[in-house]
């Protein structure tokens, strides 16, 4: 596996820039400790109204949303963790779209892009996404199976262990 890849806090701004310019707008939120010390989570709010309206909010954002036509496999468990190399070379053998991150937290996750899935309903959507788990022998954790849920963002610390969600992998065609 490569090193992890990471940015410096002043990119957040330009990573989100780059993903809605590339995959257009999704909703993005804080999470944070309230006073009785409990995690809460602010508004969800749309990346392009944070660009006209919010620039400060972006400064502040761990989560966004699983984008329309994004597959998000969620390998926390030791077995799956072991097999993310595996994965990762299958995904570039099929010449898919895909990058792999560390979460920060307990494993990994591997953003599938595949803009075909912007087409179909999100009824279709789940199904598609529920029958790839399905099929692999590799246990995912579901949760990340809905365009509606949000993630931890990519190059940011992580809102459980503070430790950056930092890239380890990406196709190989991926500049």
């Amino acid at each position: 596996m490569t090193s992890p890849v990471f940015l410096g806090e002043e990119s957040k701004r330009c990573w989100l820039q780059k993903i809605s310019n590339k995959y257009g707008d999704f909703k993005v939120a804080e999470s944070y400790k309230n006073k009785k010390g409990e995690v809460s989570f602010s508004k969800h709010k749309s990346i392009l109204d944070c660009w006209t309206n919010d620039l400060d909010f972006m400064d502040e954002v761990n989560h966004r949303q699983v984008l329309p036509y994004e597959v998000i496999l969620d390998l926390d468990d030791k077995d799956a963790i072991d097999k993310v190399d595996n994965i990762c070379d299958d995904l570039n053998e099929l010449d898919e779209e895909f990058y792999c991150f560390f979460t920060g937290s307990k494993g990994f996750h591997i953003h599938i892009i595949d803009r075909k899935l912007r087409n179909y309903p999100d009824w279709v959507k789940k199904v598609i996404r529920e029958e790839l788990y399905k099929l692999s022998s590799i246990n995912f954790d579901v949760h990340k199976s809905s365009s509606k849920v949000l993630i931890a963002m990519e190059n940011t610390p992580h809102w459980k262990t503070g430790e950056k969600k930092c890239l380890v992998r990406k196709s190989k065609w991926l500049i």
